[in-house]
């Protein structure tokens, strides 16, 4: 028996909400059509605001979760017109709302992660069943808050027969891999986050450029790599583990990488990214599993950036 879900991501780089309408049956994934609605330069504006602590954050975050769940009703809505489907065909929406603040283990040993959107609201909207909350219990057992990768990388790529890698690099990268055995053991199936991807270099060229992001990686093409270790960051010595800034949100972002001695260069950073994303601790667990992995499936935004693709596996 098939169900038809809607899916709504909107990610850390607020360029807008991606849904998309999917069948799924045995175990299989079929995207029968898709929708993506930019944000105005105003919620934009809003939503990074938020991003760092400012007066009244309470009611503003509030109000905010409530605008964008409007927008992401607008998106569904259209999604389902564009498409002749009804809400009664669809079995729920899977919202994961706005990440503001994702500081998983921080301060109390388990740290917190806020995603905002009005999950009631955007229900009324559409009359369709939502489902979200999908970060806090993972924080609450130890994790940094993504459970639902690892598992459905799983289910869509888990194969008897190839050990693979799965790769994705949105705002934030994460790597999952699957042994061929995992599909009958889940103690084979590792997953994390790696660190900062696309937030980086969004950041860098807004800041050089003022352009939103770096088409294929066009302009990073043009500069050097480097493996300096830019000033405020820990070097192997340092007392200031890299598993903070494996998950570093946009306040860490701007006040702690831009900000640095790398940062009168005029090109972008491509070693830099790949210096942060594969920490020590997580190149380990990778090495272990190097030989054994016959397929690498790369996902996210960022495999269009064709020049970081190229300094990473060549």
């Amino acid at each position: 028996m098939s169900q038809l879900f809607i899916g709504i991501m909107s990610g850390s780089s607020l360029d807008g909400v991606d849904v998309a309408l999917t069948e799924f049956c045995d175990n299989q994934c079929k995207v029968i059509a898709t929708h993506f609605l930019p944000y105005s330069a105003d919620i934009k504006k809003i939503l990074l605001t938020l991003h760092t602590p400012i007066i009244n954050e309470l009611e503003n975050s509030v109000l905010a979760g409530n605008a964008l769940a409007l927008i992401y009703a607008g998106a569904v809505n259209t999604l389902l017109v564009e498409n002749n489907f009804s809400p009664k065909q669809i079995t729920a929406i899977g919202c994961h709302g706005q990440t503001i603040r994702h500081c998983p283990q921080k301060t109390d040993g388990v740290g917190y992660t806020i995603q905002i959107g009005n999950h009631a609201l955007l229900s009324e909207r559409t009359n369709i069943t939502v489902i979200g909350d999908f970060r806090s219990r993972d924080i609450a057992a130890g994790g940094q808050g993504a459970p639902l990768v690892p598992a459905f990388h799983q289910a869509l790529f888990g194969s008897v027969r190839k050990n693979r890698a799965i790769i994705n690099i949105g705002g934030i990268a994460n790597i999952t891999y699957l042994s061929k055995s995992g599909l009958d053991d889940a103690g084979d199936v590792i997953g994390f986050d790696s660190g900062p991807g696309n937030m980086l270099l969004d950041s860098w060229i807004k800041l050089k450029r003022d352009k939103d992001y770096d088409l294929n990686g066009q302009w990073a093409a043009t500069g050097k790599v480097t493996q300096k270790v830019p000033a405020g960051l820990p070097d192997e010595n340092a007392s200031v583990s890299w598993e903070y800034y494996k998950y570093m949100d946009l306040e860490i972002i701007s006040e702690e990488i831009l900000e640095y001695e790398i940062g009168k260069s005029t090109t972008c950073f491509i070693a830099l990214k790949e210096y942060i994303t594969i920490d020590a601790g997580n190149q380990a667990k990778m090495d272990e599993y190097n030989e054994l992995i016959l397929d690498i499936l790369q996902s996210g935004s960022g495999c269009f950036f064709t020049a970081f693709l190229f300094y990473s596996f060549y």
